[in-house]
């Protein structure tokens, strides 16, 4: 739409050149005297056009304004001569709303120029716009000799795409014929003008580039763009967000034009001279118009114009002057007046790397890094995952607002692996995030046509991630979207032989891809390069080194790939260390990768701001470093190890280290425990010893049969989290090299593990997982022939026929990987082969392979999560030839009912088990509820769960002693109360497992209830109806509690401690309590017929605790005090929250 100030042509404004042009996609060369004139003076534009056409076709002429170029071709010529004379040095065509568009109603009226399409006139009047207007020029130049310019004036048109008027397609062809048009009428440039939208601009780009391409010769451009009281575009962009997003397209300048005045403008062109590195023009109108007498007036004359403007051009450094609505030929020569001499503009600063929204941008600038926020990826959330595979498109956009709501740099938004059409779900939740997104987007996908089914939707500037050299043609493809939609680029250190694992390998992919970038038209600025970030700490030996060499890699890229930026994954360097211990490694390697000079961070950001302890720091650093700190990297991982808290619910694990008086050790008890024992103590020569020195008193298939128990020990802790993957990897060391030496002995017969072939399948050359798997395979005894990467279907149905194996296992990073097990699947049944076929790896899960790998090979096509549950579907007697493992995953069979078996559950195959809402709320959103007094808490107090669960107690009545001791010293301190937050929402099931709560008012948020493996194999989800209502409150004993705890355990009294933390959680469960049935009182006046039952985020039904930030969210927590921590757990420690479901039906569920 026009801007209400607008005088009716448009803004006439002006252009100027620029020191890194693009031709069309590439770079454009223009011509020297104006480049050199921006440079060393202030270029003089013309002013408003519209008010002198006006004057000249009277009333009847204005509504044909836009077709003055052919029916009043003299009025069009006679306005660019009065600015020459005026001395104007960039003229603009009389073409504000000549694009086909705009041009369309004209055609539907039948008019006599519209004999064709509205395309067809568009074309024809814009180029006898530009032919009048280049013969003005050339008879001024022709005069004096001074050079001047022809501009095309392109106006922003009445469809502002970021508020749903049309889109990015729509206008980017309603502006090509128009392009087309100017560029044969021989404009020297075009002016895109009083941009009002960021992604209507970026059409006009696109469509000028592919009118270069269509006439072979691509037009510079000036971009400027009109703000409003609050000195943003109408859709939202800041002056800085709006040079972020246009300079990559290398424009000759970019400015502000029409708005108000100048003193009005001056704000905004402060901020646009502080965040731009282009030259920088600004064309206001005559201040802010009044209507008098019925007429419009604009309050400033041509004196107090020029004073205030070329005021604004000296101070900011403009290179470009004119005028815009309201300004005439008396108000550029008194301009041209005031800048005559003026100084020429201080030089732009260098430009930097930069993403932006449609809002704002993030710069790298100084010292901050950029966090890019990775929890909008099906890969790495369940809950993200669980809204995409259900095809909600809305609440995948919200969830992805959400995320860039808590600050990141840019949200990176992945689906691959969880929707059925990639391109198609990626383009419809960016389409639906991009206009209201705090943050600009990163568009995480392989494959090119999804990145160009979601760009075009973006107004802000977005990044793709990532491209590597595994095929340049490809990589080339992506750079090419990236030039033409402006976004910037990760690219990634990896060719056909996987990721780059040492600096040089690293240093040498990177210079190629940033040569190949840059002949591809993109600028260093364009470019963050990701060395690739390997587990460090997964005690695999052969990546001891793999942090040093990658942050080693990211200092070098300063001299490598001058200009460019730097970014890792980051998390993927604690990966195989408990869960409780990754966010403090990952914390770690971030800072030492930012001193190195990394720009910017794939993470989640809560990582950031935890507070890792100085043992816990110093550990990991020298487990980063590779210096083991003396000790060796070994005993440095170890060390690091003993920092990991036993998992919530379980005993501390004894450690695996041997004790140097174990019997089994010692020699005081038999070969087959002490050979278990070195295992678990990762003693390669201790096991081997035993192995080679007792051929008498155990046979090898006792041995063999005690390495495998002993590697099951570890998978079963494993399993259960009480032991680390490092420690596991040792232990699967020590147990490869005993059954190596039993190998050895003379009695070996009959022991040769049963074959089982490993690969990556084509295209994917992430290898990790797979040589993980194999490790752990080994060490239980099995013949593992590893094809390595990247190897097609038909390659390894062959090897496992040559190889007479009886399992596959095929692993995959990418969610391509997908599409080539089916094909591994379908070959090894061309084959004939009975080989069980395992899939594996991040982008795999349960279901697709059930659903469809699975069915081409009935019975004989398992997943596996890890390398233990490998080793379990693989499970035999050691030395017991088979022709197939024991399968033990579901079955078809049982699947198909004829045994019986709990049937699969997939999204959306279970309906609601209640039907109809469970209240009507009394409100929607959040309140706060009543304080919950002390004597209150003490009186709802559990005394069975503090003093015998809790404290242990068997005896109650010495459990309730001990309980008044506790309360009677925390009330000698003043006792404490609970604060509590309450709230109602809509609630609508999006899924089997996803239920969404909606405030009404702007937030929202889906959470996902998982389904039981047991008995009936409920889901929270199904207690809600389809559309229903929900509850939900929190409550917290607050800082005091903590404190208070803190007190006691600084006096030093362990059992004072005890008792008073067991009162503290007692406490807070009280006040979760009385919530709860204040709640249920309120809402038996609603409609609730029970009380029902109330859930919290982290136990069974609801395990994912960090669905606990979105429920804080909801409840608006914050204003009781409570937060959450890096890990998601609430802060302050005595806090609840819950999730209350008010049916009869409604029941606690069994993991």
């Amino acid at each position: 739409m026009r801007p209400l100030l607008h005088d009716g042509q448009g803004p006439r404004r002006g252009g100027d050149d620029g020191s890194r042009i693009r031709q069309g996609l590439g770079r454009i060369a223009v011509s020297a005297p104006l480049a050199a004139a921006v440079r060393e003076r202030v270029v003089i534009a013309d002013g408003a056009t519209g008010s002198l056409l006006d004057s000249m076709l009277g009333d009847e002429g204005a509504d044909r304004r836009d077709l003055v170029a052919l029916e009043r071709p003299e009025a069009a010529s006679s306005v660019h001569r009065a600015y020459l004379e005026a001395g104007a040095e960039i003229v603009m065509t009389a073409t504000f709303g000549a694009n086909a568009r705009g041009l369309a109603r004209f055609v539907a009226a039948g008019a006599v120029y519209a004999d064709g399409t509205a395309a067809d006139l568009a074309r024809r009047l814009n180029a006898a716009s530009s032919r009048l207007a280049r013969a003005a020029v050339d008879e001024a130049v022709a005069a004096d000799g001074k050079s001047r310019w022809v501009a095309g004036s392109v106006g922003p048109g009445s469809d502002a795409p970021s508020l749903g008027g049309s889109s990015y397609a729509e206008l980017r062809s309603s502006y090509l014929s128009q392009f087309i048009g100017l560029t044969e009428g021989g404009a020297d440039l075009a002016i895109i003008e009083t941009v009002q939208d960021t992604l209507q601009c970026k059409a006009a780009i696109g469509a000028l580039e592919e009118a270069g391409r269509l006439t072979g010769r691509r037009l510079p451009f000036i971009a400027s763009a009109t703000v409003d009281a609050r000195g943003r575009l109408l859709s939202g962009a800041d002056p800085a967000a709006f040079a972020a997003i246009v300079e990559p397209f290398g424009p000759l300048a970019v400015g502000l034009n029409c708005s108000g005045g100048p003193d009005e403008l001056e704000s905004a062109f402060e901020a646009l001279s502080k965040a731009s590195s282009a030259p920088l023009c600004i064309m206001p109108n005559a201040g802010l118009p009044r209507s008098v007498g019925g007429r419009i007036v604009w309050p400033l004359d041509a004196a107090a114009f020029a004073v205030k403007t070329a005021a604004i051009a000296r101070r900011f450094g403009a290179g470009i002057a004119g005028g815009c609505c309201g300004t005439g030929p008396a108000h550029i020569a008194a301009l041209a007046r005031s800048l005559s001499g003026a100084p020429a503009p201080a030089a732009r600063p260098r430009r930097v790397f930069a993403l932006a929204s449609a809002f704002s941008a993030v710069r790298r600038d100084g010292l901050a890094m950029l966090v890019i926020d990775e929890r909008s990826n099906a890969s790495g959330s369940a809950a993200f995952k669980a809204i995409v595979k259900s095809g909600d498109i809305a609440a995948a956009a919200r969830f992805v607002v959400d995320r860039a709501g808590r600050g990141p740099a840019a949200v990176d938004i992945s689906v691959a692996g969880a929707a059925t059409d990639e391109a198609a779900t990626l383009a419809g939740i960016v389409s639906k995030a991009a206009a209201v997104s705090g943050a600009a987007l990163s568009i995480d996908s392989a494959d090119p046509l999804a990145l160009e089914a979601a760009l075009p939707s973006i107004g802000g500037r977005p990044l793709i991630n990532s491209v590597n050299l595994e095929d340049e043609a490809k990589a080339s493809r992506v750079f090419d979207l990236a030039r033409e939609y402006g976004a910037a680029v990760v690219c990634l250190a990896m060719d056909e032989r996987g990721p780059a694992r040492d600096e040089a390998s690293k240093l040498s992919i990177c210079r190629s891809l940033y040569t190949l970038a840059l002949s591809r038209g993109l600028e260093p600025e364009d470019l963050l390069f990701d060395t690739c970030t390997f587990p460090a700490a997964s005690g695999d030996r052969s990546l001891a080194r793999a942090s040093v060499e990658t942050i080693a890699a990211v200092a070098g890229l300063a001299e490598a790939c001058p200009g460019s930026g730097s970014v890792l994954g980051v998390g993927n360097s604690s990966f195989g260390l408990p869960r409780s211990m990754r966010p403090a490694f990952t914390s770690r390697f971030v800072v030492a990768a930012k001193a190195a000079g990394l720009v910017a961070a794939i993470v989640d950001p809560a990582v950031l701001s935890i507070a890792v302890p100085d043992g816990i720091a110093d550990a990991a650093d020298a487990v980063i470093d590779a210096r083991g700190g003396g000790e060796g990297y070994g005993a440095a991982l170890e060390r690091l190890l003993s920092y990991a808290p036993p998992p919530a619910g379980t005993a501390a694990t004894p450690s695996l280290a041997p004790d140097p008086g174990n019997a089994a050790l010692s020699g005081d008890s038999g070969p087959l425990e002490g050979l278990a024992a070195f295992i678990y103590a990762g003693d390669s020569a201790g096991a081997a010893a035993i192995v080679t020195g007792n051929v008498d008193s155990a046979s090898a298939t006792e041995m063999a049969s005690a390495i495998a128990g002993a590697m099951a020990e570890l998978g079963r802790r494993y399993d259960v989290g009480s032991l680390a993957l490092p420690l596991v990897l040792r232990s699967a060391d020590a147990a490869r090299d005993a059954f190596a030496a039993l190998r050895a002995r003379s009695d070996r017969r009959g022991i040769t593990g049963p074959r089982v072939v490993l690969s990556t399948v084509r295209g994917d050359l992430h290898d990790i997982g797979k040589n993980l798997v194999g490790m752990v395979l080994e060490a239980a005894g099995y013949d593992v022939v590893d094809l390595g990467t990247d190897q097609g279907a038909d390659d390894i149905a062959r090897a496992a026929a040559e190889s007479g194996a009886i399992a596959v296992g095929v692993s995959g990073l990418l969610t391509k990987s997908l599409v080539e097990m089916e094909r591994v699947a379908a070959a090894l049944a061309s084959s004939g082969s009975d080989a069980v076929l395992l899939c594996g790896g991040a982008a795999v899960d349960r279901e697709y392979v059930r659903d469809r790998i699975e069915p081409s090979r009935p019975g004989l096509v398992a997943y596996a999560k890890d390398p233990f549950e490998a080793v379990g579907l693989l499970e035999r007697p050691i030395g017991v030839p088979r022709a197939a493992p024991a399968r033990k995953t579901e079955t078809r069979a049982e699947r198909d009912g004829s045994v019986a078996a709990a049937p699969p559950v997939t999204l959306g195959s279970v309906p609601a088990c209640v039907t109809g809402p469970a209240f009507v709320p009394p409100f929607l959103g959040s309140a706060s509820m009543p304080p919950i007094g002390f004597d209150e808490l003490v009186a709802a107090l559990d005394v069975h769960a503090v003093a015998r669960s809790r404290w242990a107690y068997a005896d109650e009545a010495h459990g309730r002693a001990a309980l008044d001791e506790a309360v009677a010293a925390l009330r000698l301190v003043g006792g404490l109360s609970a604060a509590c937050r309450y709230g109602y929402y809509k609630a609508a099931r999006r899924s089997d497992v996803v239920v969404e709560f909606d405030d009404g008012a702007g937030k929202s948020a889906p959470f996902c209830f998982p389904r039981s493996g047991r008995g009936e194999r409920r889901s929270i989800a199904d207690w809600y109806a389809d559309e229903d209502a929900a509850a939900a409150f929190c409550v917290t004993l607050g800082s005091r509690a903590s404190e208070y705890l803190s007190s006691v355990r600084d006096s030093g009294d362990s059992a004072a401690y005890l008792r008073a933390h067991g009162l503290l959680a007692g406490l807070a469960e009280a006040a979760a309590e009385i919530g709860h049935r204040r709640l249920a009182t309120e809402l038996r006046g609603r409609g609730a017929v029970a009380d029902g039952k109330r859930y919290s985020f982290g136990f069974p039904g609801c395990p994912g605790v960090e669905a606990n930030g979105d429920l804080l969210r909801l409840l608006s927590a914050a204003e009781i005090g409570i937060g959450i921590s890096a890990g998601h757990q609430l802060v302050p420690e005595f806090s609840v929250t819950a999730v209350l479901v008010p049916r009869a039906a409604a029941r606690y569920i069994d993991a």
